[in-house]
C-alpha cells in the first residue's frame, strides 16, 4: 500500500468550557481552570492508501482485504509517518472501506484513526543515578526539542535505606509537591508534572534526597 497524497494527521480539538454569567459581557472561559493549562480531545480521521490490483497466485484483494482488517480493524497501534520518524501516534485503528472503483488497475482503502492528543517522542529521556544521605537535582530545560506535552515522570527506586523524598518544583503551574518512596518500586504521582507549555525553556526540578539507586524516565510529546 501507499499513501494517495502526502498523510497528514488531524489536530487535536481543544477541550473547552465556557460560562454564561448573568449580568455580565461575554462568557467566562474556565478551560484551564483545573488544570493550568489546556486540554485536547483525540485526533479523529482516516488516511487513503492505494493498493495495485495484481491478482496474481492466491494474493487476491478480498485476501488482501481481510489480511488488513487482521492487523488493523479496531486494534491500538502505534504509528510512524516517514517524514516524521522521531515522533510516533498512538491510538485506534480501522479499516472503512475499500473502493475498487476508481481504475482497473489499483484500489483504493480507507484507515480510519482515533489517536491520544500528543504524539510521542520514540526515545525516551532516562537517567540513573545513586545517592547516599544526600541530595540530587534534576533539572529539565524542556525546550523545543523536548516538546510541549505536559508529562509525569516516572521514578524507579532500589536499594532504598529509611526512604527517599522526592520534590517537584513547576513554576509554570505553581507547583512545588513532595512525596515520599519508602518501597523498592516504580513510582508515577499525578502531581508531578514537567511541562514547557509554551517554549518558554523554564526549568522543572526533581529533588531527590536519601539513600538509595534512583531510575528517572521521561516520555516527551508534542502536538
Amino acid at each position: 500500500m501507499v499513501p494517495d497524497g502526502r498523510p497528514v494527521i488531524a489536530t487535536p480539538t481543544p477541550v473547552t468550557n465556557f460560562v454564561d454569567v448573568p449580568g455580565a459581557s461575554g462568557q467566562l472561559d474556565m478551560s484551564e481552570a483545573l488544570t493550568g493549562y489546556p486540554l485536547y480531545g483525540s485526533r479523529e480521521g482516516s488516511l487513503s492508501f492505494i493498493v495495485l490490483n495484481d491478482y496474481e497466485g492466491l494474493d487476491t484483494w478480498s485476501k488482501r482485504y481481510a489480511k488488513l482488517c487482521w492487523i488493523i480493524h479496531g486494534k491500538r497501534l502505534k504509528m510512524t509517518l516517514e517524514d516524521d520518524p522521531k515522533y510516533f501516534y498512538e491510538g485506534r485503528f480501522t479499516v472503512n472501506g475499500w473502493n475498487t472503483s476508481n481504475s482497473n488497475d489499483f484500489s483504493k482503502v480507507e484507515i480510519g484513526y482515533t489517536l491520544d492528543p500528543y504524539r510521542y517522542c520514540v526515545n525516551k529521556d532516562t537517567i540513573s543515578f545513586s545517592i547516599s544521605n544526600s541530595t540530587r537535582i534534576l533539572n529539565y530545560a524542556r525546550g523545543e526539542t523536548l516538546g510541549t506535552m505536559p508529562t509525569v515522570p516516572e521514578i524507579k527506586i532500589s536499594n532504598v535505606s529509611n526512604g527517599i523524598s522526592v520534590r517537584c518544583i513547576n513554576d509554570e503551574l505553581n507547583l512545588d509537591v513532595s512525596h515520599n518512596l519508602t518501597i523498592n518500586a516504580t513510582y508515577r504521582f499525578p502531581d508531578m508534572i514537567l511541562s514547557n507549555l509554551y517554549h518558554s525553556n523554564v526549568e522543572c526540578t526533581l529533588q531527590f534526597t536519601g539513600t538509595g539507586d534512583v531510575e528517572v524516565t521521561v516520555q516527551n510529546g508534542d502536538l
